[in-house]
């Protein structure tokens, strides 16, 4: 319920409680800016929780009835484990005896830092290739649970590491280890596509991994269910 802008929790009102950064590179802070006021007097925060990763820099004294105040918000990718999409709720609390509690959404996606390599670097270094980018799996009867791969090679010459995967679609589980592939080699990334609870298949699929060439692919899953 306080996921939007243009909240009211408690005596404090929040110009917006959800916050999404589409790319933070690995190396990188964020710095969001929380804009509330104090609709009500003697108002304090008194602590927040939150992941190592987010620093919160609270007001120490009471608010000011009908200020506005910028309360920054700090989102460090450096201790992010992995590449790859996340998502966390900020807890902060002030001194109120009801609705002390208010809930921030923070979100985004850890990028990693583009680089440019000589021909000579980069034949060095593991390179991908997936076929194919997008697969469409045709029609399949509804409640199956299909399998999906996508043939992943690589094609430089350094071992290549899958870093992270994130599915779009809870109806998309992947299956495959994560052991590094070896120069030249090639193996299967296969998904589970669960087809009792959805209407049609289109699943995205994001692919972190250590290649020079592309270190961040997304595949597509798609088809049609028939009764």
């Amino acid at each position: 319920m306080y996921v939007f802008g243009q909240v009211q929790v408690g005596g404090i009102f929040f110009e917006k409680m959800y916050f999404y950064q589409d790319t933070l590179h690995e190396n990188s802070i964020k710095k969001f800016d929380v804009h509330i006021s104090a609709k009500t007097e003697n108002i304090r925060f008194t602590r927040y929780e939150a992941p190592d990763y987010i620093r919160i820099d609270l007001p120490a004294d009471y608010l000011q009835k009908e200020k506005k105040y910028s309360v920054p918000l700090y989102v460090s990718a450096q201790r992010i484990k992995k590449l790859g999409h996340f998502q966390t709720l900020v807890k902060l609390y002030t001194n109120e005896e009801k609705d002390n509690e208010k809930i921030l959404y923070v979100s985004g996606i850890v990028r990693p830092v583009p680089k440019k390599y000589t021909p000579q670097e980069l034949a060095t270094l593991p390179q991908i290739q997936v076929k194919p980018i997008e697969n469409n799996i045709g029609k399949v009867k509804k409640g199956m649970v299909v399998p999906v791969s996508f043939v992943i090679e690589n094609t430089g010459n350094a071992p290549l590491s899958i870093l992270n995967v994130k599915t779009e679609c809870g109806c998309t589980q992947w299956q495959t280890d994560t052991t590094a592939i070896l120069p030249q080699k090639t193996r299967k990334l296969t998904f589970l596509v669960d087809t009792h609870d959805i209407n049609l298949i289109h699943s995205e699929i994001w692919l972190w991994t250590n290649a020079a060439n592309a270190p961040e692919l997304k595949l597509l899953i798609t088809g049609q269910i028939k009764e």
